[in-house]
């Protein structure tokens, strides 16, 4: 918790040009924090435009774990048969499980296993391999990156109580879809057959919001934020169904 006078500190500092952290609000935002990590891009080729914003160094290096988690899942599964994905692996994964790290390595092998793949209307396909990771760790990371789009959006945080669901899916991503939001969803391409996302804002109350990003074509990624008074509606209208 920040004083009174630490955040009349932080404010006076702000007003000098120099930002608050957007993730804690609690520290001085000193390095600029990649929304969208660049490992998700191939070596030497990430999109020089890449969203950046200010971050206090321990909220910046604290999710790197949790990153390379998340990088290792979206190269798994179907995601292999792209040429980008099996260039990042080739590029920033193989290398570190071949020379330098050794409990990375570990740990893919432990969690990996050949799956099956179905599509929505029950057709198989080939097998591929899948990474069961901690689903923790998934949901921090995008977190972070909704946070981070609330903040370029509103120029303020996501406020606290906001909470935050994440769903996902590889291989029958038709489950994730809305189709009553989608045609309201703006459309964002972050770079080519890597990640592009959608996202669909309340328009009178911007806390509240889904965002659909797909990696690689094929790993699909759905994130709802809920601020307490649209929870609150919600648990009123299912108590009034569940009485009538």
């Amino acid at each position: 918790m920040v004083s009174l006078a630490g955040v009349l500190w932080l404010n006076m500092i702000s007003n000098s040009h120099t930002q608050v952290c957007y993730l804690c609000g609690q520290r001085l935002g000193d390095t600029r924090d990649h929304v969208f990590p660049r490992l998700l891009f191939p070596k030497g080729k990430a999109p020089t435009n890449l969203i950046t914003l200010p971050a206090c160094a321990q909220c910046n290096n604290k999710l790197s774990k949790d990153e390379e988690v998340f990088q290792q899942l979206i190269l798994s599964g179907r995601a292999l048969d792209t040429d980008v994905a099996r260039e990042v692996w080739e590029t920033k994964v193989r290398p570190n499980l071949k020379d330098k790290n050794r409990g990375l390595r570990q740990r893919v092998l432990r969690q990996t296993e050949i799956r099956k793949s179905v599509t929505f209307w029950g057709q198989q396909l080939h097998n591929w391999p899948v990474l069961n990771v901690d689903s923790a760790s998934i949901t921090r990371v995008l977190s972070k990156t909704v946070r981070g789009l609330y903040y370029l959006e509103c120029r303020e945080r996501l406020p606290d109580d906001v909470k935050i669901e994440v769903w996902f899916s590889q291989d029958q991503y038709e489950r994730l879809i809305v189709p009553q939001l989608m045609p309201y969803a703006r459309k964002t391409e972050v770079a080519k057959d890597i990640l592009t996302y959608w996202r669909v804002i309340a328009a009178d109350n911007p806390a509240a919001s889904m965002t659909w990003f797909v990696f690689y074509h094929w790993n699909v990624f759905c994130v709802a934020t809920v601020p307490p008074e649209v929870r609150s509606v919600s648990n009123a209208e299912l108590t009034s169904s569940q009485s009538s």
